[in-house]
């Protein structure tokens, strides 16, 4: 995806940020933009399944539930990535597009503050990381 995509989108989240509230046009502007993929991302949101799982020193990892399938995935959304297979194979291998669903949730979440708060420990956090980045 290119730099246009993130300016898009960027332009979408700035507005988000601003209100904190996933108003209709912000929704009908991200369906614009992402097409049917964003109701995925919309279930997710809506189904308050994410939890900011939060360190001591302050360091964050957002984790999205999909209860449905009983399986939850690690989003770290200041690097912008995701520990599922979709974000691997369509984002990091094939550039089919700019994040998964999981990702673009929890970055919803997060302007919104629609989340719930899990304390961690920082070993937690590195086990998480590692799990993450070091396969």
């Amino acid at each position: 995806m290119g730099s246009l995509t993130i300016k898009i989108f960027d332009n979408l989240y700035e507005q988000l940020v601003a209100t904190k509230k996933l108003s209709d046009n912000l929704i009908l502007g991200f369906f614009s933009f992402f097409g049917p993929f964003f109701i995925n991302v919309l279930n997710l949101y809506n189904e308050e399944n994410i939890k900011k799982l939060i360190t001591p020193s302050g360091r964050y990892i957002m984790r999205v539930e999909e209860k449905e399938k009983g399986r939850h995935h690690n989003c770290f959304v200041k690097s912008n990535h995701c520990d599922c297979p979709s974000f691997a194979f369509n984002f990091i291998e094939f550039d089919k597009q700019i994040w998964c669903k999981h990702l673009i949730a929890a970055k919803i979440a997060l302007a919104t503050g629609q989340f719930s708060i899990k304390a961690i420990s920082d070993y937690e956090y590195s086990e998480v990381f590692q799990h993450t980045f070091i396969k």
